[in-house]
C-alpha cells in the first residue's frame, strides 16, 4: 500500500499531465479550423536582426475583392503556441489586385525558431504564411 502523501502527489501528477494533453490538443484543433484565404499571402518579411523582431510584412491580393485585416497572430510551429499576437487599432484595407504593409513587431526568439503568422480579416479568415529565424 502507498502512503498517503505519495498516492496525493501521484494523483497530481496524473491530472497535470492530462490537464496538459487536452490544452495542446484545444490549441491545435482550434489552428486548424481555421480557414485560409487562397488568393492573398504574405509576400514579404521586414526583420531587425539587432533586435530579434518581425518589423512588417506586406500582404498581396490577387483577388477581385477587397479586405479589411484586423488582427495578426504569430504561433511557433516546434510548440504550436501562440508566442505573439495584436488586434489593429485602426484595421487595414487591402483593396483588390493590391499590397500593402501591415506593421507587427513581434518579438523572434534569439536562438531560432520557426514561426506561422497569421493575419486575421473581418470575415473571420486568415491569410498564413511562414518564417524561419535566423
Amino acid at each position: 500500500m502507498l502512503p498517503r502523501r505519495t498516492f496525493i502527489i501521484l494523483v497530481l501528477l496524473a491530472v497535470a499531465v492530462v490537464a496538459s494533453v487536452s490544452a495542446y490538443s484545444f490549441l491545435r484543433s482550434q489552428e486548424s479550423a481555421i480557414t485560409i484565404e487562397p488568393s492573398m499571402n504574405i509576400t514579404h518579411y521586414e526583420l531587425n536582426r539587432k533586435t530579434s523582431e518581425l518589423v512588417s510584412v506586406n500582404i498581396t491580393n490577387f483577388s477581385n475583392s477587397s479586405a479589411t485585416l484586423v488582427s495578426a497572430k504569430m504561433v511557433k510551429i516546434q510548440s504550436g503556441i501562440a508566442v505573439s499576437s495584436s488586434t489593429f487599432q485602426s484595421p487595414f484595407s487591402l483593396v483588390a489586385n493590391s499590397t500593402i504593409r501591415v506593421p507587427l513587431n513581434f518579438k523572434l526568439d534569439p536562438e531560432g525558431a520557426d514561426y506561422f503568422i497569421y493575419i486575421y480579416t473581418s470575415k473571420g479568415t486568415a491569410i498564413k504564411g511562414s518564417i524561419s529565424y535566423p
